[in-house]
């Protein structure tokens, strides 16, 4: 049993390795138990069907959520060819699909000739950089105020468009096809992508392309900006280490700092800021450095003071007094 000494120490970031079949919102529930500590947000929601990494801030460090970076994303993923669901995933009604045989037929010719697999491949490979994809209708993007899935749901249609919610840029890089299964007409690879991309829409424009449709089967998240899923934690691992080590799949809130750009400040700065004023010294000194992030940390005696903005005007976003 945690001593309340202990309760109260929680302030960082978890890495965590969710498993299919729980929602985002389940994993943030499940450690609220885990750790005794109300406080928990996370970056980048998974689809129950997802597993992978998920970034979790617990305690006083939620309030660094908004400033988590660009959120840029790896993952690994499987797709299914010949199938098109509503939800672009194989969780999903089918609306379209190519029958057995004819996805045989098809399959077998691409498999025999290395030629049409290098056409494949460099198809494939197009779908990189900037892309104006679709959002899918089962998703909670809002439109006029209402989520898609809420008109999604409310559609008997088989028509594929009806699926389409409205464009949006999204970007992709660092593409690698990892493995073709010619016998289950499914393609495993891995790519990067943008904060806000679809890995579904991706996937539903390949199968457009490729004139049979594909649907996603299967998705794990590999990495978010410099964290790593190799370094994150399941859930029941961390319940049972939760007294002991949880080595690199926990980061105090100092530690967490360290990683965006900071900035040391003396006792006086300190004060001044906790009241919400900048100094002429203060931004003379500051004035003097080269910064290339929006928002940077001041910390003091190795502890964060507070978030300042630079980026396009300088001001204090947010101050961390001392508990």
């Amino acid at each position: 049993m945690m001593s309340n000494e202990i309760k109260k120490s929680w302030s960082g970031l978890f890495l965590i390795d969710k498993p299919e079949g729980l929602t985002s919102h389940d994993v943030v529930f499940k450690l609220r138990k885990i750790l005794k500590e109300k406080q928990i947000g996370h970056t980048g929601t998974l689809d129950p069907m997802a597993t992978g990494l998920m970034l979790c801030l617990v305690g006083p460090a939620v309030k660094l959520l908004p400033y988590m970076g660009n959120e840029n994303k790896k993952y690994e993923l499987t797709l299914k060819l010949g199938v098109v669901t509503d939800s672009w995933d194989m969780t999903g009604r089918v609306i379209k699909e190519l029958n057995p045989e004819s996805l045989k037929l098809w399959l077998k010719k691409y498999s025999q000739n290395r030629s049409l697999v290098q056409v494949m491949e460099n198809l494939i490979g197009s779908l990189t950089g900037e892309l104006d994809l679709p959002v899918p209708m089962y998703s909670a993007k809002k439109v006029d105020g209402k989520k898609l899935y809420e008109l999604a749901r409310s559609s008997e249609s088989d028509d594929l468009e009806t699926f389409e919610g409205p464009k949006k840029q999204m970007r992709f890089w660092d593409l690698e096809i990892l493995n073709w299964d010619w016998e289950q007409g499914e393609i495993r690879l891995s790519f990067w992508c943008s904060k806000g991309s679809f890995v579904r829409s991706w996937v539903y424009e390949l199968g457009k392309k490729l004139e049979i449709g594909a649907s996603l089967k299967v998705l794990k998240r590999l990495a978010i900006d410099n964290y790593l899923l190799g370094s994150a934690k399941s859930l029941d691992v961390v319940r049972e280490t939760i007294e002991s080590s949880l080595s690199n799949s926990y980061l105090s809130l100092f530690e967490l700092v360290k990683k965006f750009e900071n900035f040391e400040i003396d006792v006086t700065e300190k004060n001044k800021i906790e009241n919400g004023l900048l100094s002429y010294a203060f931004l003379n000194r500051l004035s003097s450095l080269c910064f290339t992030s929006e928002n940077i940390m001041l910390i003091h005696n190795n502890r964060l003071v507070a978030v300042l903005q630079i980026k396009p005007e300088i001001r204090i976003k947010r101050v961390f007094k001392e508990d």
